[in-house]
């Protein structure tokens, strides 16, 4: 009944998958973009969002105390 990926928010890593590279006869050249991963190589990009880690970007609570006086 519930699905654990309902309300996990993602962040971009990398927005721009084209990098701007040079002029060659009066015409821009690009390249793709490029990330460095946990092993310590770099290759092309794989995800261009990833699930962000923290409690507070998924859910928040408020708790409330009244207290009355004169009775």
């Amino acid at each position: 009944m519930l699905n654990d990926n309902w309300g996990v928010s993602q962040r971009a890593t990398n927005p721009t998958i084209l990098q701007y590279q040079s002029v060659v006869n009066n015409q821009p050249t690009y390249k793709l973009a490029t990330e460095k991963f946990a092993d310590g190589t770099t290759g092309l990009i794989t995800n261009t969002y990833s699930k962000n880690a923290s409690v507070f970007d998924v859910w928040t609570a408020q708790l409330g105390i009244r207290y009355i006086f004169g009775k």
